[in-house]
């Protein structure tokens, strides 16, 4: 599959599996767009793009993680670490993330945080957030990507 295959599949998979949910006031392909947008900035690579469109389906949407495994072997392995398991704490969610220094899978992480913190978010996920993506952003940095606030 091509690269803009991948992420045109990757949309309509994301589209398919997040028709029915909300993030805030907009349909949830609001902030997977968004997050897709931030990621691509960070970095250019369609791979990447098409991880941020389908970041939360397996968490949010678990009957999808077959397909996902069908259709996108090469990021199954990002999905799952960017997927919060059910028993972990956001904390050890972040750190298992950051030990892991999978490069797609903190930008993608750091591009959904950046975007949750721009839909007026409570001030307990603000507060989350900002202690987190530091974390993110000085994990990236071990790995030579500098984000720039």
């Amino acid at each position: 599959m091509d690269s803009k295959d991948m992420v045109e599949k990757a949309i309509l998979l994301a589209s398919e599996a997040h028709a029915k949910d909300n993030w805030g006031e907009f349909p949830y392909m609001t902030h997977l767009a968004l997050t897709a947008y931030e990621a691509r900035k960070l970095s250019n690579l369609p791979l990447v793009e098409a991880a941020a469109w389908l970041h939360d389906v397996i968490e949010d949407h678990p009957e999808y993680e077959e397909r996902i495994r069908s259709d996108f072997p090469d990021l199954i392995d990002v999905l799952l670490m960017d997927s919060r398991k059910n028993e972990e704490t956001y904390s050890a969610y972040i750190d298992r993330l950051i030990r892991s220094n999978n490069t797609i899978a903190l930008l993608v992480k750091y591009a959904d945080m950046k975007v949750n913190l721009s839909n007026n978010p409570p001030a307990r996920l603000i507060e989350r957030y900002s202690k987190h993506i530091e974390q993110l952003c000085e994990a990236l940095s071990r790995l030579g990507i500098v984000v720039i606030e």
